[in-house]
This record gives structure tokens, sequence and C-alpha cells, in this order.
């Protein structure tokens, strides 16, 4: 967990050499936050004891000056581009434009962005990802937090695979039904059968299916995370869910039900990704073609 002394030690190990390697830089490779820690380096130190109140999960930080396209937004929508972004845009090609300076800016527009250290998704800083998107920077200066939760779950460390949550669905893998997928077979023409996949292979299945005409096409070239985002998985609920499991307890196994076109289980998966966990068990449904 970070305290005063900890991040204190990440200031004085981090901030020389960032602030080095700013300095060398040609005037032409400043970024924007590059040429305000120039003008005022307190404002990156500053930033640093900020950011520091959000990283009570966190056990390390690094401070790094990395390219934009490796950073992935967890906000989208009003929620990423509003006005307070715009207006950080503005401020942003007014510095690059040298008609503001450290002096006249919102400085907390400036800070490094936190972000998870094992998924690259921003903890803090959407606004300000959204204003560099926007004026095509190349580069952008973050902190780095590397999470303290447990390493090497499993699956069936987090998931119940006896139930999906919804009562449809746990009738067949719970069913008291002699010999239960020849009926449904018959009665239903379904198949099903609990498969495990990566969390970032559920969530491409899951932005899929409800177009099915879609399925057979190739996905665009976007991260798994962008494509689940676009769903507007609500990060309060994937905190609640995390928290759940970090206290002991399983949640419900996901589902795809390619007969319905429908899926559950988003934020589930997302819980999954970030504790690092690589398979997740899906209850899969299918119809059932005799022939």
């Amino acid at each position: 967990m970070i305290n005063k002394e900890s991040i204190e030690k990440v200031i004085k190990r981090s901030l020389g050499t960032l602030e080095d390697k700013i300095n060398n830089l040609s005037q032409t490779n400043l970024n924007v936050q590059d040429i305000i820690y120039k003008q005022s380096p307190g404002i990156l130190e500053r930033g640093l004891k900020f950011n520091s109140e959000y990283q009570k999960k966190f056990i390390e930080s690094d401070l790094k000056r990395v390219p934009l396209s490796s950073i992935i937004q967890s906000q989208y929508g009003d929620n990423y581009k509003n006005a307070s972004s715009e207006y950080t845009a503005e401020q942003f090609q007014k510095v690059i434009n040298e008609e503001l300076t450290h002096e006249n800016v919102r400085e907390q527009d400036f800070y490094p962005l936190l972000v998870d250290k094992k998924t690259n998704i921003i903890i803090d800083g959407n606004h300000r990802h959204y204003a560099l998107s926007k004026i095509n920077s190349p580069y952008v200066v973050v902190l780095y937090g590397e999470s303290g939760e447990p390493e090497n779950l499993t699956g069936e460390d987090i998931f119940d695979i006896t139930t999906t949550g919804m009562p449809y669905y746990d009738t067949m893998i719970n069913s008291t039904i002699k010999n239960v997928v020849k009926y449904f077979k018959k009665n239903k023409k379904l198949t099903f059968e609990i498969e495990w996949m990566s969390p970032e292979d559920y969530l491409k299945e899951a932005y899929y299916i409800p177009y099915p005409k879609r399925i057979d096409k190739t996905p665009p070239r976007l991260h798994p995370l962008t494509r689940m985002m676009i769903w507007d998985t609500r990060k309060s609920l994937v905190e609640k869910y995390k928290e759940r499991v970090l206290e002991g307890s399983k949640m419900p196994m996901p589902m795809l039900d390619y007969d319905k076109f429908a899926q559950e289980g988003r934020h589930r998966a997302v819980v999954a990704m970030e504790l690092g966990v690589e398979e997740i068990p899906v209850l899969v449904v299918r119809t059932y073609n005799e022939h």
C-alpha cells in the first residue's frame, strides 16, 4: 500500500530520471506535458503527490514517458469526451502554440495519468487522455501502479460453475432430468456445454453476439478492452464484483447464447481480466441442427 514514505521514494527514484530525459529532448520532440514540466518541474512533483491519493491499493509505482497508443481508456461516451476534456484539449493546443505557459494553465490538466501496470488501463486521467489524443500527442507521462491483489488466480477460484445466476440457464447445468442433454436437443433444439476461454475472447464474442451477421466477419482492429468498453461497462460495478471476489466470494459464470443472440457476464469477464485470470468458464448455448 502506498504511504508517504513510499510515494516519496517513487518521486526520488523516478522524478530526476524523467526530468533529465525531458530536458534532453529536442524542442520538436516535446509533448505538451513535457513543455509544462520543463517550464515548471514542480508541477510534475505535485502531480505525483496528487496521484498518490488514488493509490491506496497499489504497492509499487513507476513514472514513465510512454506512447499514448499503449494506454487504454477506461471511460467512453460522455464520460470521456465532454466539456471538461474539450477544454483541456484547448489548453493543450494553446500551450503548444505558445499562447499559454505554466503560469496561466489549470495545473491538474498536466499531471501524469495514473495507470494500472498490469493492464495499461487508466485509473485516473481519462479526460487528459482524450485531450492528448485530440491534439495527436505521440507520448504521455504516466504513473504506473502495481496492484497488491492476489496473483495466480484461476477461473475455478473466482467463478461458481454450478450457476449462471439465471434460472433458465441453470436448468441446463443443474437439471434433475435424466439425460438432460438429449432432452434439450429433442425438446428445445438446443445444445449446451461449459467452455473455457480467455476473458478477452469472451468480450469479443459478447460484442458480436447480438449481431449474428457480423459473427463471421473479421473483428475491427481494436484492443479487446476497447471493444468491450464500447458496451459501456460500469467501472463501479466491476469494482463491486472485484471486492466481493477478493473477500472470498465466487461469481456466477458468464454465458453466451447463440440461439437467442444473448450474453451475460461482461463485467465479470473484466474482473477476471483485471485479476490476471487466463481462462474463465462460460456456458455456451447453440441451436441444435440434426443435419
